[in-house]
């Protein structure tokens, strides 16, 4: 009797120590996929905004060699120019703006796909850490003579910080709260964006 007594008691210490440590394991693996979202995210955001300064510089380079070429059509017109010089110098135009705006086409799809693949990492994310994602929008006061005063701040774009300046303890770090949730809509948030 004794001895299953104490091998009782050991399955059950066991049991404990077992389930503490698949508490340990899920909690790290929460860690894991929350820091990898936040790089894929992150990355992708970045990769966009290389996407769209190429395309700015394409598009400058563009208008410059217009007016270059604008600038050499004037230039023959006053000096007598050929017709055949003429023909040659707007075909060279419409075949500049023509890659000019395939180039731009390419970056859009390239951003697109990129949003994407940004979209699967998030769900993928998702699937690890848990199917409900939790998602605030702030609104502005129905009447128009509320005037904002600084309460609500956005350190992330996952967190809200809300300043009670009427909190007991003095002063605004007192009355300062933090939340963060998986996405999170300033007041300026359309409705198209906040249901893209």
């Amino acid at each position: 009797p004794g001895g299953a007594k104490e091998a009782g008691a050991y399955s059950a210490q066991m049991k404990a120590i077992m389930s503490a440590r698949e508490r340990e394991m899920q909690q790290y693996a929460k860690a894991q996929a929350t820091a990898a979202g936040s790089k894929a995210r992150l990355d992708g955001e970045s990769e966009r905004k290389r996407d769209l300064a190429r395309i700015l510089v394409k598009i400058k380079q563009t208008k410059q060699q217009h007016r270059l070429m604008a600038d050499a059509v004037k230039a023959s017109i006053a000096s007598g120019f050929e017709w055949r010089a003429l023909s040659d110098a707007v075909g060279q135009l419409t075949r500049s703006v023509g890659n000019a705006d395939s180039r731009v086409r390419a970056a859009e799809q390239h951003a697109e796909s990129e949003r994407m693949r940004c979209e699967r990492l998030q769900d993928q994310v998702q699937s690890i850490k848990g199917n409900i994602r939790v998602f605030a929008r702030v609104r502005r006061l129905p009447h128009t003579s509320f005037v904002f005063d600084g309460s609500c701040s956005y350190p992330e774009e996952d967190s809200l910080s809300i300043t009670d300046a009427d909190a007991p303890g003095g002063g605004k770090a007192a009355g300062r709260k933090s939340f963060t949730f998986d996405r999170v809509f300033k007041q300026d948030a359309t409705q198209q964006h906040v249901y893209r």
